[in-house]
């Protein structure tokens, strides 16, 4: 009951209320008497609060991306990027990294729409969304694991222009790597050697 209470009031307080607006953090709202004790309680809340009840505030939430999800070198452009603007974000990055990557790779077969949109193509899927954050949490692409890197290599010809929109990464992750059940494996795989290193 306490878990749904606290999801309740981060759902009302983090959320964008006009999707056209920049997503913004608890920290960026003004104070006033009627937030002042939601600010409280969401600054306040128990850190015992499960990864799957963050995963799902953070799948729900109408936001964008924009283009953070891929990093160069290890650095990952945060401008605008949900994953470095909102608590929620943060509350799920701040779970130990064994549990969380754990809890990830069971979603990487999710095929389920997210909310959050991976400029400049598609919402994310639930598996896509996952694969993302793996990424982030150790600062490595998916087609930078030498078993994908032909898709990196595919993305850079030149001459071979795009044959349809989802002729990209996220195309390419979606359709011919998550949901291609020895693919996926091979990269679950992958994302728990690199966890056990």
């Amino acid at each position: 009951m306490k878990e749904t209470l606290i999801l309740t009031y981060l759902i009302l307080f983090i959320s964008c209320s006009d999707k056209t607006t920049q997503v913004q953090s608890t920290n960026n709202i003004i104070p006033n008497e009627e937030n002042i004790d939601s600010i409280k309680l969401v600054s306040n809340i128990d850190k015992n609060i499960s990864i799957d009840s963050i995963w799902e505030i953070v799948t729900q939430k109408s936001s964008c991306l924009t283009g953070g999800q891929y990093g160069v070198n290890g650095e990952f452009r945060s401008e605008g990027c949900v994953m470095d603007e909102t608590e929620e974000w943060e509350m799920l990055f701040k779970k130990p990294k064994t549990d969380l990557t754990e809890f990830l790779l069971t979603k990487l077969e999710k095929s389920d729409t997210t909310k959050v949109h991976t400029c400049p193509f598609f919402l994310a899927t639930e598996g896509e969304l996952a694969v993302y954050t793996l990424q982030r949490i150790y600062k490595k692409n998916w087609f930078d694991f030498t078993e994908f890197e032909n898709y990196r290599e595919r993305a850079e010809k030149p001459q071979e222009l795009p044959i349809s929109n989802d002729d990209n990464f996220q195309g390419w992750l979606q359709k011919e790597v998550l949901q291609n059940s020895e693919k996926r494996e091979l990269l679950k795989n992958l994302w728990i050697a690199e966890m056990n290193k």
